[in-house]
């Protein structure tokens, strides 16, 4: 979904997300914790950070080996294009997702 600043909003599996209700969404259910990330790669212009953003939590999945549910915003209205990401801090069962200092 693009927003009315021009940003993309995407998550895993969709091209088009409401951050805000998703966002409303986490937090209604009680989650404890939200990991906000940016990503933020030289040369972003040059770059898919759609793609980019993807493969990286895809990569932070296999490591955790849990599945990370999480939301991106994609801003490309700056000298520096760059993602904006929140990583969800629950599982799937509802119960709190921790992440340990042995995994950063």
């Amino acid at each position: 979904m693009e927003s009315k600043t021009g940003a993309v909003e995407f998550n895993r599996e969709r091209d088009s997300v409401d951050v805000v209700r998703e966002l409303e969404r986490w937090q209604s259910s009680g989650d404890q914790r939200l990991w906000k990330v940016i990503l933020s790669p030289e040369f972003g212009d040059r770059l898919d950070l759609g793609r980019l953003a993807r493969d990286l939590v895809e990569g932070m999945s296999l490591d955790l080996e849990t599945e990370l549910e999480w939301i991106g915003v994609a801003h490309h209205n700056t000298e520096h294009p760059h993602v904006h990401m929140v990583i969800r801090g629950a599982r799937s069962d509802g119960a709190s997702r921790f992440i340990s200092s042995g995994n950063m």
